[in-house]
């Protein structure tokens, strides 16, 4: 008979989520009836240490897999989990609840159930988030992305993103230290507008809000960044054939206080 307690159900995270157990049909005999199991989580591997919370799976045959959920266990500590089988007769195994025997092995939980931070995504100086350049960098660029955290609930994947690609799932070091706990994403030296997008996500499968970083690698004009060149003015007027109201055109084109300036975008 193998069981295990699905900790995780909305409730608590837990960093290994198959703590399966074996042997809990003990003294049950041959009579293979269906059996639930009580699945108790403790602070350490001693019986007399404090129960941190239990649950009953539902009714199953014997030889078949049983979860159950537990309320919330302490975050970023370790429980220790173990269960007993009761048939649908009552009759437990090893004889009584309280025996010794009929119990099964003890597993060893982590849990890490705080949902992480956002990373933080870092290009050379100077294509800093939404910033533009006229002209592409000489090599490509080598920006990282890091996260970082404490505990069992420290990332251990970043999911990321060039462009709208597929998704990268990337392995990392669990650490709060920002050296050891990034990765590195290649961004082409080619003009053109690129977009990295991220999540931390946690060993116990918890995952952040996501990060982005915009860089735009074109030329621009008039020095306002966009998709476009971009004309801005209060249109044009002939002053060849009028040459005695130069003066009065000239001042007439320039903008005064509250006069709005016309743009338009050239396609």
């Amino acid at each position: 008979m193998t069981a295990w307690a699905g900790v995780n159900g909305g409730a608590t995270s837990l960093l290994h989520q198959d703590p399966h157990t074996h042997g809990v049909g003990e003294g049950l005999g041959r009579r293979r009836r269906p059996v639930k199991i009580l699945m108790r989580a403790y602070a350490a591997q001693d019986t007399s240490s404090q129960v941190l919370g239990g649950c009953w799976t539902p009714l199953g045959a014997q030889g078949t897999t049983l979860s159950c959920t537990m309320q919330t266990l302490p975050n970023d500590t370790t429980v220790y989990l173990r269960g007993k089988a009761q048939d649908s007769a009552g009759a437990w195994g090893g004889g009584s609840l309280d025996a010794a025997g009929g119990w099964t092995s003890w597993r060893p939980i982590n849990v890490g159930a705080t949902t992480p931070e956002p990373p933080v995504i870092a290009c050379p100086t100077p294509y800093s988030n939404d910033s533009w350049a006229e002209t592409g960098p000489a090599t490509n660029l080598t920006c990282t992305i890091t996260a970082t955290g404490t505990g069992w609930s420290a990332p251990g994947y970043i999911r990321w993103s060039l462009n709208g690609a597929p998704e990268t799932r990337t392995k990392i070091t669990p650490s709060p230290n920002a050296t050891t706990a990034r990765v590195s994403v290649t961004v082409p030296k080619d003009l053109g507008a690129y977009e990295i997008t991220a999540k931390a996500e946690s060993r116990s499968g918890l995952i952040s809000e996501e990060e982005s970083l915009r860089l735009r690698l074109r030329p621009v004009h008039h020095g306002i960044p966009g998709d476009g060149p971009v004309r801005a003015g209060l249109g044009h007027h002939d002053r060849s054939r009028h040459p005695g109201r130069r003066g009065a055109d000239q001042h007439r084109d320039q903008p005064r206080a509250g006069r709005e300036v016309a743009c338009r975008r050239v396609r």
